[in-house]
């Protein structure tokens, strides 16, 4: 009876580790700059809770060539694509 729960202990705890590494290492899309113009930038692969401030400044640098700065548009799509307004 020992030997079995102490083997379901185990099996438990492997599926717990496994699960806990593959979580962890899967790859995540990447940023890509989708088009940048002198009025929008655009990006996919965003995800806003993880890397929507590093997006924010990267749109804010390529606005700031044409003497303006980005603000978030959103949308209802939630596609990874994001798009930033330059404004004056």
């Amino acid at each position: 009876m020992r030997k079995r729960k102490r083997k379901i202990i185990i099996f438990i705890v492997g599926c717990v580790v496994s699960f806990m590494l593959v979580s962890c290492f899967t790859p995540r899309p990447r940023v890509r700059l989708l088009s940048s113009t002198p009025r929008t930038v655009v990006f996919s692969g965003v995800n806003l809770s993880v890397n929507g401030v590093q997006t924010l400044r990267s749109a804010d640098v390529l606005c700031r060539k044409y003497g303006r700065y980005a603000i978030h548009r959103p949308d209802s799509h939630r596609d990874g694509i994001v798009t930033y307004e330059c404004i004056e």
